[in-house]
């Protein structure tokens, strides 16, 4: 079993990437290169399948509606994390965007996307997803959260495979910033999976 969760980060200018360079399964240490990502549209593999919803907010007390008209800015934003077996293909894919208009202190016409994949080739399946969008207090941010669980038999005899996300939450700001946190782990695997991650400003391009 393999668990990470990952404080808040907010998404610099360029957007950012950590991708796995090598994996020491004994030691349960991974090589990381991160920076400002050059594509944003990683190849996909034959098999896959996906899914998406989007979620809007109410909005408390009428605020967001009120504040529609003074809005000084648009942003879109969004998280994705991908888990990979050894042969660095993305087995399955949680993604969380999330869109709002923004005046320096409040965000209004917010809402949220999830978006799901997996890797059907080695028998992945999608048990199940959700996705909240929430202002948060004041309508200082929008909040939007997804979470899913998968599951493959690939492995068999070995115990049926699990990676859980158990939440990918994207902010929107005020100010027109984006912070992200994650928390996901992969249980009784074969293999020794891994996960990378790509943040950015921008409608999510699609797996």
């Amino acid at each position: 079993m393999l668990l990470f969760a990952v404080p808040t980060a907010t998404v610099p200018p360029g957007g950012w990437e950590e991708r796995t360079i090598a994996l020491d399964p004994t030691g349960c240490r991974k090589l990381v290169e991160a920076g400002t990502p050059t594509d944003l549209t990683p190849a996909g593999t034959n098999g896959n399948e996906s899914s998406n919803s989007v979620a809007t907010p109410s909005p408390s007390g009428g605020a967001a509606d009120a504040l529609s008209a003074l809005s000084s800015g648009s942003q879109t934003a969004y998280i994705r994390i991908f888990w990979m077996d050894p042969a660095n293909i993305k087995v399955n894919q949680d993604v969380t965007q999330v869109h709002w208009s923004y005046n320096g202190s409040t965000v209004s016409s917010a809402y949220a996307n999830g978006y799901f994949n997996w890797f059907t080739f080695t028998q992945w399946s999608k048990i199940s997803s959700s996705l909240t969008a929430a202002y948060q207090s004041g309508n200082t941010s929008i909040l939007g959260t997804t979470t899913s669980d998968h599951k493959s038999t690939f492995c068999v005899p070995l115990p049926t495979t699990y990676t859980h996300y158990y939440y990918v939450r994207m902010w929107g700001h005020a100010n027109g910033t984006a912070p992200w946190s994650q928390s996901s782990d992969s249980v009784d695997e074969c293999f020794p999976f891994h996960w990378d991650k790509i943040t950015a400003y921008g409608a999510f391009p699609g797996f």
